[in-house]
């Protein structure tokens, strides 16, 4: 039985103050994620994927950012019209975030305990007694041995992947409907990153959670993620299931971004690897047309002149793209 969205993003756009004028950094962005589903979010550095999940946390800066119009629906509620105290009720608890960079985000002078029981005393009403149990079921459920001993060390006591558990185990601890995972397995070794997915997946499945991971890695999008966008420079340039992504790209920068994974290039190029000439325009000074027209190799004249819109291709696959990829041609 279907299930509806438990977080709905609607036409969202955010913007900076720059010097001169004003930036977007989320242009038109739309997208929604039930109970149970994984939606991964990639891109390069720049296309707006942690400014999505800081808007929808309601964290933008204010100034330079503000979320300058669409909607972010959570059960049905607009989270862009609720009052600071409402936000505060419902980010860490029922909306929570696991940040890019563990030993940034982790105090150092209080005990990786004390953190965790911080927001459980804060968002459950338990007594410190109460919550320091909690928080030690908390570490063991991510993993983390010994959890009686280890609820009293502080983050520098710690491997990096040990950190990034306990930012699980805190973003978890109020038993959130949805968990934004912001690059959580960047600053890790392969074994640890494949470690901390795997416990991603299983506590999805066991809490029914809805997940938003943003990543600008594939193979992590291709192992964990039922649905996926694509953004580039601000804009969602193609979205789908990760069957549709991985097997049937249609946008010019999907296809590249695909050219440039090892596995798949092995095949196509004979072990060589392809990259995407250029880099990403600068959101101050967007090309008139298609954002991706300098690096595209499939441009056209209509491409420097109109920007596509997300058209659909069928069924919950869609792309913003006037010549688009043939499924099986380069």
């Amino acid at each position: 039985m279907e299930t509806n969205p438990v977080l709905e993003v609607q036409n969202l756009q955010t913007a900076f103050k720059v010097e001169g004028g004003e930036v977007v950094a989320v242009d038109d962005v739309s997208f929604s994620v039930r109970p149970g589903e994984t939606l991964g979010i990639v891109g390069e550095s720049g296309c707006g994927k942690s400014v999505t999940s800081l808007s929808i946390m309601r964290l933008i800066p204010n100034p330079p950012g503000r979320i300058k119009s669409g909607k972010i629906l959570y059960n049905g509620k607009n989270l862009v019209d609720a009052s600071n105290s409402e936000m505060r009720k419902i980010r860490g608890n029922e909306i929570s975030m696991i940040f890019q960079e563990p030993m940034t985000s982790l105090n150092p002078v209080f005990t990786i305990g004390n953190q965790i029981m911080e927001s459980i005393i804060l968002h459950q009403k338990l007594s410190k007694k109460e919550a320091r149990v909690k928080a030690i079921d908390m570490l063991r459920l991510v993993g983390i041995p010994a959890p009686e001993k280890r609820v009293d060390d502080y983050p520098h006591q710690l491997s990096g992947g040990m950190r990034q558990r306990v930012m699980i185990a805190m973003a978890l601890s109020c038993n959130p409907n949805v968990l934004i995972a912001d690059e959580p397995t960047t600053a890790l070794d392969v074994t640890i990153q494949a470690q901390i997915l795997e416990l991603m997946k299983d506590l999805r499945k066991k809490l029914n959670m809805a997940v938003i991971l943003i990543t600008h890695d594939l193979g992590v999008v291709a192992e964990t993620c039922d649905n996926v966008l694509v953004m580039y420079a601000g804009k969602v340039v193609e979205k789908g299931t990760a069957e549709d992504i991985f097997y049937r790209p249609t946008h010019p920068y999907t296809n590249g971004l695909l050219n440039s994974l090892p596995s798949r290039n092995k095949e196509a190029n004979q072990g060589r690897l392809q990259t995407i000439p250029g880099m990403v325009p600068a959101l101050s000074n967007l090309p008139k047309g298609c954002r991706f027209q300098d690096r595209c190799n499939r441009v056209q004249t209509k491409c420097r002149e109109q920007e596509p819109s997300l058209e659909t291709i069928q069924a919950s696959h869609a792309a913003a793209c006037f010549n688009p990829v043939k499924v099986g041609s380069a």
